[in-house]
């Protein structure tokens, strides 16, 4: 309600006697019309008491100074609303805006909780009210998933899951409120027990789905527990039971009928995968995506944890917020295949992010079936069973992990060097890009073993170790270089370029000749030896350019067919001749005639 407008002195004189013919005079203040009368009671005109100006209409309970994730004040406050029901709600409102008379989402809280303010001047009013009023500090948590406050230089950290705070260890030492903008998940549709019995039971004895369900699990640990991260792929042909296992997957989390495909743009998916907060998500057919150069940009971010930098008008940096999420997805090609088709570079890097499930069991995704069924019949019941039970898993697993932080910190710690020596056991992997792989499956073994442990999943630290230790081998089965899927693609792609253009390669006694146009370099034949010799210009075009040339040596090397000097990873020739000839020198980059074949 509009507060009582103080009238000058002589305004306020009144005529002398009380003769009733006579009505109070009047006028217009600010488009607003003010009785003597009024100024003199300190009522209306109807005879209500006024509110005085600074004090809160009954319905507002509380307003608090908005701070970020550093105590730092930003330039919001938050409404805290008790309606007739006692109903609490909470608005956020920018401070500059109510300064400035930029009143909309004043005005939309205002008829939303039917306070006394319904005008342009009692916005005006309420706005300065409620500038006036904070008294309290808040932190706003505007989506799911994990947060850190930093107060005073120490750590308070917790989860929202379904709107709620779950403390992981102390509490924050200021109000917190969850104020989320996305749209709320549905509540779960049944209980644990219920789930195990449809789903989870199903998953924990087949091998592929009891490492994708470790896999998505530990999406909630990688931010608070600094576990790695690394994406998994399931390749394989269709009706093999990929997206079948994706959906049985996401009934952890929400109903599962459908699973989203890889269509749009760099910006748009990067755009969908942040709204999943340290949760899984699971998307298919990775060969529509629109732009697969941006897919592979996309995978480095998730693994990273990359906030993208834009600029906005003013030139300052805007900061995206974090991705953050467990990605799982299916192809029926392989990522070297899709990158090849679409002439897009494949770096090295990414075989330490991604590991590539192949669908190879019995029975494609699945190991164990009920004894009654077939894989179409036993792929038909997991579909249905996961549009009907969801949801219970991920809210007994989010308050668990947080209730069990201090011993679960203890157990990564401890544990995750231990199950990355244990996984290796046995293999033979000296290539550093596949040890960072197998460090992101020590995480997955993590996460499952720590859902075991805490009496969510049924299943034995021994049968998780078995699963993984099966798609590991399986992996480094396929790798017949002892190298990564990257380094596999390198060397057959430099054995298929060899094979076809050996007229490209002459004799390296002609290399005194005229003649030779075109040509990738020499060959160089001795008693023990063949040795192809590139052009160190030539190696770069036909390979450097799609892989790297760093990455291209070095697992030409690793591999065992790259001849070179001590010194360096190119070789010097002398050159044949007479004279002035004799003492020229000419480096190359010498490979191995054997890459030309098959390794035993």
């Amino acid at each position: 309600m509009p507060a009582l407008i103080e009238m000058k002195p002589e305004l306020d004189e009144e005529p002398h006697g009380n003769s009733p013919s006579k009505k109070p005079s009047s006028r217009r203040v600010k488009g607003r019309k003010v009785t003597k009368a009024v100024a003199a009671t300190g009522k209306t005109e109807k005879g209500k008491p006024r509110k005085p100006a600074s004090e809160l209409p009954h319905q507002i309970t509380a307003v608090y100074q908005a701070v970020d994730a550093h105590g730092k004040h930003i330039e919001k406050i938050v409404i805290e609303v008790t309606d007739d029901d006692g109903g609490v709600s909470f608005h956020m409102l920018d401070q500059p805006a109510l300064i400035l008379g930029q009143l909309t989402d004043l005005a939309k809280l205002v008829f939303k909780a039917r306070l006394p303010y319904m005008r342009s001047s009692g916005l005006r009013e309420l706005a300065a009210i409620l500038l006036a009023a904070v008294e309290k500090e808040m932190y706003v948590a505007e989506h799911d998933g994990y947060h850190c406050l930093q107060i005073d230089g120490k750590p308070y950290k917790f989860y929202v899951w379904r709107d709620q705070v779950h403390a992981i260890g102390a509490s924050a030492p200021l109000a917190v409120q969850v104020l989320s903008s996305g749209n709320p998940l549905p509540p779960a549709s049944c209980t644990l027990d219920v789930w195990h019995e449809k789903i989870g039971r199903h998953m924990v004895i087949n091998l592929y789905m009891l490492v994708a369900l470790c896999a998505g699990i530990s999406a909630l640990l990688v931010q608070a527990f600094n576990l790695p991260r690394l994406i998994l792929i399931f390749v394989g042909a269709s009706s093999n039971g990929k997206s079948t296992t994706q959906q049985a997957l996401q009934t952890c989390v929400e109903q599962a009928t459908e699973i989203d495909m890889v269509s749009g743009t760099e910006k748009g998916l990067l755009g969908f995968l942040r709204q999943f907060r340290d949760r899984l998500v699971c998307m298919e057919e990775l060969r529509n995506a629109d732009d697969v150069a941006g897919v592979a940009r996309m995978m480095f971010d998730v693994v990273n944890g990359s906030r993208r930098k834009t600029s906005s008008a003013d030139q300052n940096v805007i900061l995206s917020s974090s991705l953050s999420c467990g990605l799982i997805l299916s192809n029926e090609e392989t990522l070297a295949e899709i990158f090849a088709r679409n002439r897009v570079t494949m770096n090295e890097g990414i075989a330490a992010r991604v590991l590539e499930l192949h669908c190879q069991g019995p029975h494609g995704m699945f190991h164990h079936l009920p004894g009654n069924m077939d894989a179409s019949d036993f792929s038909n019941m997991l579909k249905a069973a996961s549009a009907r039970y969801y949801g219970a898993f991920w809210d007994e697993w989010v308050s668990a992990v947080a209730a069990n932080a201090d011993k679960i910190e203890t157990f990564i710690d401890s544990k995750l060097p231990e199950l990355q020596a244990e996984l290796c056991e046995g293999m033979d992997i000296q290539d550093p890009v596949t040890r960072r792989m197998v460090r992101g499956m020590a995480g997955w073994a993590c996460a499952g073993i720590t859902a075991a442990n805490l009496k969510l999943l049924p299943v034995k630290r021994s049968a998780i170790i078995t699963a993984m230790r099966l798609v590991l081998k399986e992996h480094l089965d396929r790798q017949k270089h002892n190298t990564t899927p990257v380094g596999e693609k390198i060397i057959s792609t430099v054995r298929d370029e060899i094979d076809r253009n050996k007229g490209k390669f002459p004799p390296f006694s002609q290399i005194n000749a005229n003649d030779h146009v075109g040509i990738y370099g020499y060959r160089h034949t001795t008693q023990e030896e063949t040795l192809y010799l590139f052009f160190p210009a030539q190696l770069e075009k036909l390979f450097g350019e799609k892989f790297g040339s760093a990455a291209v040596i070095r697992t030409l090397r690793d591999a065992g067919y790259l001849s070179a000097d001590s010194e360096g990873d190119q070789r010097q020739f002398r050159v044949p001749g007479r004279g002035e000839k004799s003492s020229l020198r000419k480096r190359f980059y010498a490979i191995k005639s054997s890459i030309c074949f098959d390794v035993e």
